[in-house]
């Protein structure tokens, strides 16, 4: 599962309540309001070590998963970071039908888990590029 860097700030600020100016004071102004605001919306295209450690600090959470975002890449074999896992188990929780469908995974078989995958991949395309007409 692949987070662009955005979606994962945004998603870290919502987690933990943070604000942006909270961020540059947390990286003690090592990386400012503005600067991520630039980053959240996407008008920058290249970002340093320096940054991604202060934009770590900031948001108090592992550089590695910063770095991952920004290459738009996971962890080694799979892992995910505990901070998406929590957003995960968040939205579970708050979703009865998304329950059930966990509840009835492992009663699945192999072929079962992963025909119901790639459908689920399937359905969610074309919403993607609705989105993107939407945007032009």
């Amino acid at each position: 599962m692949t987070e662009p860097l955005a979606e994962f700030i945004k998603r870290i600020l919502r987690q933990k309540g943070l604000s942006l100016h909270d961020v540059e004071r947390n990286s003690d102004k090592a990386i400012t309001s503005s600067y991520l605001s630039k980053i959240i919306n996407g008008k920058v295209n290249s970002i340093g070590a320096e940054i991604i450690v202060a934009l770590a600090k900031g948001l108090d959470v592992d550089p590695f998963d910063v770095f991952a975002a920004v290459l738009g890449r996971t962890r080694k074999g799979g892992e995910i970071s505990s901070s998406l896992l929590i957003d995960i188990m968040q939205k579970v929780v708050a979703d009865p039908q998304l329950v059930g469908v966990i509840q009835k995974w492992p009663k699945l078989s192999a072929k079962g888990q992963k025909v119901l995958l790639q459908y689920m991949e399937a359905l969610s395309e074309p919403q993607k590029q609705s989105c993107k007409k939407k945007k032009n």
